[in-house]
């Protein structure tokens, strides 16, 4: 709710050169998220994918990815979008604000102020900016691989046995 109130905030050529695609089936309680959509100012702007099989036209198709949780455990789309070299903001807090390090463009998740500002810095830095971004962000996601947290965990499990 408060992208969609973020994203309302921008101005309209900007949003225009951005559409806001929210990727993913409905969940409980989803109308309420159109419904605030339609309001938008942007509305026309705003699209649903529904459920995503190809997820990878998806990602092919992004030129930024935000992440407005407001708890994550973990934020392996954070590092997907990352490692196909898309401009990143999220949310500051728990493990999101250190996945993001110096490469995402970090907000507060509960003030649309903050999501606003992160979304026009975002969407407006200089060519050279955006590029020296997605760079650190392909170098930064190779410390996270499947193979170590497999064997972080067996480690752990080890460690119970």
């Amino acid at each position: 709710m408060r992208l969609i109130e973020a994203y309302g905030k921008l101005p309209r050529a900007l949003a225009e050169a951005h559409p806001l695609v929210i990727a993913g089936a409905d969940w409980k309680d989803a109308e309420v998220v159109h419904e605030a959509a339609a309001k938008s100012p942007h509305a026309d702007l705003i699209r649903f994918t529904g459920f995503v099989e190809d997820v990878e036209s998806l990602w092919a198709e992004a030129g930024f990815y935000v992440f407005p949780s407001l708890f994550e455990g973990f934020g392996l789309s954070l590092i997907e979008a990352m490692a196909r070299g898309i401009p990143c903001a999220c949310s500051g807090n728990g493990s999101l604000g250190e996945i993001a390090a110096d490469v995402a463009l970090t907000f507060n998740p509960e003030r649309v102020e903050d999501i606003a500002e992160a979304l026009t810095r975002l969407l407006t830095e200089r060519a050279e900016d955006r590029a020296a971004r997605i760079a650190r962000g392909r170098e930064h996601v190779k410390k996270f691989s499947w193979q170590d947290h497999a064997k972080g965990i067996t480690r752990l499990l080890e460690g119970v046995a």
